[in-house]
């Protein structure tokens, strides 16, 4: 009997290397997410908020500044 696969997320709570550059160990959590929108870890040539497109905007990840605006203004 083939068991049905199972999806979880975790939240990293601590992360740190053991043998730099070769082993890293983290503190996990298990994370109900109550959300319909995830963080997506973009590729470092992915492109700033400013020059993005629509589509990239809404299915990338950036961080608002302090005041909790985009660079555009728009709500983070």
């Amino acid at each position: 009997m083939r068991r049905q696969q199972v999806t979880r997320r975790w939240q990293v709570i601590k992360a740190q290397q053991v043998k730099p550059g070769e082993v890293t160990e983290y503190l996990l959590q298990q994370f109900i997410y109550q959300a319909t929108r995830y963080l997506v870890w973009m590729d470092d040539d992915s492109p700033d908020f400013g020059s993005a497109t629509d589509d990239e905007r809404n299915n990338g990840f950036w961080w608002a500044d302090e005041d909790g605006l985009m660079p555009d203004g728009s709500e983070g």
